[in-house]
């Protein structure tokens, strides 16, 4: 299995193809990781101070070209937990969103709910229409449907 020794740290540190970061005072010894909605994370220790940093990223800058210089990281089926190489490529976060909009990983950003919710039932000519967070106090499928109802055209 290879590694790669993971530089700018204080303290010798080694990442492994399967997501292991071993180092600091144990240089045998795995170092724990926590779990946050981006995924695992790691504590490195720097000079000036300590790093959390994504498992995902040090794995990526180790063992995945970026020849056109992508700045972030993609989880090819959606989980951030999942962590092997296969799963991993360099993207742009304009592709990450679309993807995650696509697969249904994440809702439109009006307090969670997605853009088209329901249907409603007009209270004029009782046609079906959609309506969307905007817009859901309306009553009638359109303006047109209710001025010629109320003024009885």
């Amino acid at each position: 299995m290879k590694s790669k020794i993971i530089e700018g740290y204080n303290r010798p540190y080694t990442i492994w193809e399967d997501g292991r970061v071993t180092g600091g005072r144990n240089p045998e010894k795995a170092l724990k990781h926590n779990i946050g909605k981006d995924g695992p994370r790691v504590r490195l220790y720097k000079y000036d101070g300590d790093d959390y940093i994504l498992i995902k990223r040090l794995l990526a800058e180790a063992f995945i070209s970026n020849p056109i210089n992508q700045p972030a990281i993609r989880h090819i089926d959606g989980n951030n937990n999942n962590i092997s190489l296969n799963n991993l490529e360099w993207s742009d976060m304009k592709i990450i969103v679309n993807n995650s909009f696509s697969k249904g990983l994440i809702k439109h950003p009006w307090k969670g709910i997605s853009r088209v919710d329901k249907t409603k039932t007009c209270k004029y000519c009782l046609g079906k229409f959609q309506y969307t967070y905007q817009n859901k106090k309306s009553e009638c499928c359109s303006r047109i449907c209710a001025s010629n109802l109320r003024y009885g055209k």
